[in-house]
């Protein structure tokens, strides 16, 4: 569905068939907005969905320590995949992408679990120093990295074209309906749709 089309849905659901109390451009944001929520769902429901691939970017290196920076074009925290070797030209081994809290302490102090070269993990970790960088372990002195995440998704306009799969097009709609609805604060109607657009998006092929 193109996105003159889904903003003429849009308009016909709010019974308004041009701009007038909603310009076009507060109904594109909200068709923006839903499209980012679905994006969302299919990564918390599994990473590595085929529907995810049109935001998915490789980066690899050989770093001389045992993180990087964030990518600047990365969507928040979100990680498909991190391989590493501890040393370089080694092959590299899938991570397990775990999050830096208590878990990952009590992890890593546990000599039976903590990571080695065979079993690596990745997580990412913040400072007021550093930033936001994703750290691999075991740490090495050498060391390749492999990793795939998700870019920032592209906002929709007259001009821009959604990226989602066109299956989940129409669910894109009923969000951007329930975010106008909110705010017109119509707040059951908003929550039934909002409900409605969830399980269109867990529901689509």
């Amino acid at each position: 569905m193109l996105n003159t089309e889904m903003l003429a849905r849009l308009r016909t659901a709010i019974d308004e068939a041009s701009a007038g109390f909603w310009s076009d451009a507060e109904c594109y944001s909200a068709l923006t907005d839903g499209q980012l929520e679905a994006f969302k769902i299919l990564y918390s429901t599994n990473p590595k969905d085929k529907r995810l691939q049109v935001l998915m970017k490789d980066d690899s290196a050989t770093i001389t320590d045992n993180y990087i920076s964030i990518p600047v074009d990365m969507w928040e925290n979100f990680i498909v995949t991190a391989e590493w070797a501890k040393i370089s030209g080694d092959d590299v081994v899938y991570c397990d992408i775990l999050s830096y809290d208590k878990d990952l302490q009590y992890l890593k102090s546990n000599s039976y679990k903590s990571p080695v070269s065979s079993r690596p993990i990745a997580y990412i970790k913040s400072s007021t120093a550093l930033g936001n960088r994703i750290y691999f372990e075991p740490s090495g002195t050498s060391s390749d990295y492999v990793i795939t995440y998700l870019t920032v998704p592209t906002a929709i306009s007259a001009s821009v074209e959604p990226q989602i799969t066109p299956s989940l097009h129409p669910a894109i709609i009923v969000y951007a309906l329930s975010f106008i609805l909110r705010k017109a604060k119509l707040n059951e109607r908003a929550d039934a749709e909002f409900k409605n657009f969830i399980g269109m998006v867990k529901n689509a092929g």
